[in-house]
């Protein structure tokens, strides 16, 4: 009699133990499952519901400067850019991005004619030729961007985008620092201001991509990686026959 009765403890012990064992791994499957739900919902749903964005960017850029005939490109130059952007989402996979950004475009290079500026005296001078230039533009830029936004993979909330299109800027100023050893006569005019000599609006062409991390949902972060080049000369003729800015710029930003 007692060892029947200790068996059938032993029986009840098991079941219940195994039952337990069960309740837990449902209950893991179902954290697992709304965590993963939670993750899509974050990375593509909450793009469904939220049409209009808005978002903060600083962005690291290299550029440099590409010339013809006279002008011979000599070194790049590192600025910092900053802005915001307007997000409008057609769906969850297409959007539409423009803003306003302050950027800074430059870099090195030598010029093989003479450039004519306006010394201190009043009277216009004229710089012996073969300089080697060191230009900073500032500009603000207006992007009007096409994006295209993959979907989220499962369990991940991480999306890759692709993006192109046009960036208009204006001109807000330029200055140029001139180096030239001309015979014994070591000639130097520092951060001249040359923002007459350059068009005051100039576009470029803009192309990227990245990947976009949402951290709920109403904020999300993204990295990417685009490459910008002005259409034409932004300097007058009269000034430079022909002189193009070439950019690579690290996009690091937040959506809200």
């Amino acid at each position: 009699m007692k060892n029947i009765l200790l068996t059938s403890l032993i029986l009840c012990f098991c079941a219940l133990s195994l039952n337990a064992e069960n309740d837990k791994e449902k209950k893991e499957k179902k954290e697992k499952k709304e965590k993963v739900s939670w993750f899509k919902k974050t990375a593509d749903a909450s793009f469904k519901q939220r049409r209009l964005l808005f978002g903060l960017e600083l962005s690291p850029t290299l550029s440099n400067l590409k010339g013809k005939d006279q002008v011979i490109n000599d070194g790049r130059r590192f600025n910092f850019s900053y802005g915001v952007n307007v997000q409008y989402n057609i769906d969850s996979k297409y959007s539409v991005i423009t803003g306003a950004r302050l950027i800074s475009r430059g870099g090195k290079y030598r010029n093989f004619d003479e450039i004519t500026y306006q010394a201190d005296t009043g009277f216009p001078q004229v710089m012996p030729t073969k300089t080697l230039a060191k230009l900073k533009l500032r500009s603000i830029q207006i992007p009007v961007l096409a994006r295209i936004t993959a979907k989220a993979a499962e369990g991940k909330n991480i999306r890759i985008y692709g993006q192109t299109g046009l960036g208009f800027n204006i001109n807000m100023r330029s200055r140029a620092t001139f180096k030239n050893k001309y015979d014994d006569y070591d000639f130097k005019i520092k951060n001249l201001d040359v923002s007459s000599e350059f068009k005051g609006f100039t576009a470029s062409w803009i192309i990227g991509a990245g990947a976009i991390h949402a951290w709920n949902e109403k904020f999300d972060a993204y990295t990417g990686l685009s490459f910008s080049r002005d259409f034409g000369n932004i300097a007058k003729k009269d000034v430079i026959k022909s002189i193009k800015s070439k950019a690579l710029t690290l996009e690091l930003g937040i959506i809200f």
